[in-house]
């Protein structure tokens, strides 16, 4: 969910990482103490979460990962300091 959630940023189907992590929590139920999916991979870091990602690689193409955001992971990228959001 979080992996499709970023490719929506990406494609500008989502305006803001607020909007993922609201309509997560509110409108699918993802578990609200992670703060929302965004906010759940700045928890846990793009690295680890892109590993996570590729140990089910072998579980389709869904899993793959963007290269954008393996470059994020490259940089050093988060999604939030605090509640301001880093995206462009």
């Amino acid at each position: 969910m979080a992996l499709d959630s970023y490719r929506c940023l990406e494609e500008e189907v989502l305006n803001y990482p607020e909007d993922g992590d609201v309509g997560s929590v509110l409108g699918i139920g993802f578990p609200a103490q992670t703060g929302g999916v965004f906010s759940y991979i700045d928890n846990i870091g793009l690295d680890e979460f892109i590993k996570n990602c590729e140990s089910f690689s072998q579980y389709g193409d869904e899993w793959e990962i963007p290269e954008s955001l393996k470059k994020l992971r490259d940089e050093g990228f988060t999604f939030y300091d605090g509640f301001i959001s880093h995206w462009p």
